[in-house]
């Protein structure tokens, strides 16, 4: 039972579901995204041999999709370069943002210790929430509003190994995350970011 929204959703133990078992199609809800981007896919895909490829995005597949469920997130698509997460329950901000840091610490580790890549996966976080009309197709999922908005942050205002939130987002944090974000302003919007720095261990 989730005390925040006041419903019953599916046991994780047991079962996991898109929508928790409870999201209904067309029905509007308050949803915090999560967009992952990978930098630079298609020169990678271009560059290395299939294998070696399909081997490293397997495992930053991995990374994410723990990151995500274990804060009872869901992986609502996943495509070639990237993927959108979706958090409903709890504090989702926080959940989405603490996702997010611990995919950069993971993706840290797997690029020096375990990629057989010759260089390093980079990507590019984007979060943001609002009210998003659910639908179980993930293409009419991407028409949605909130999906387009999450889109346009990540390719438009997000430097590379970086997260970028919101304000909505920013506001909810808690102090000691809120403070390692920046400002950043684009015309009228503001935006927060934080960027890691790669350095070999």
């Amino acid at each position: 039972y989730d005390k925040n929204n006041r419903i019953f959703i599916e046991n994780s133990k047991t079962r996991k579901t898109p929508n928790w078992g409870v999201l209904e199609e067309d029905e509007e809800y308050i949803v915090t995204l999560l967009r992952l981007d990978i930098a630079a896919n298609t020169r990678l895909v271009r560059k290395y041999e299939s294998p070696l490829i399909t081997q490293t995005y397997n495992n930053l597949r991995s990374i994410v999709t723990a990151a995500v469920e274990q804060r009872n997130g869901r992986v609502w698509n996943w495509e070639g370069d990237g993927c959108i997460a979706a958090f409903i329950l709890g504090n989702r901000n926080m959940a989405a943002v603490c996702t997010a840091i611990e995919i950069f610490h993971e993706l840290f580790l797997f690029n020096y210790i375990e990629s057989q890549l010759p260089e390093p996966v980079n990507i590019r976080v984007a979060i943001d929430t609002g009210y998003c009309t659910y639908k179980h197709s993930p293409e009419e999922l991407k028409k949605t509003e909130l999906v387009s908005k999450i889109l346009e942050l990540e390719s438009r205002h997000t430097p590379l190994n970086s997260i970028t939130i919101t304000n909505s987002i920013y506001a909810s944090l808690h102090a000691e995350i809120a403070n390692k974000f920046t400002t950043t302003r684009s015309g009228n919007a503001v935006y927060y970011i934080y960027t890691i720095q790669w350095a070999t261990p």
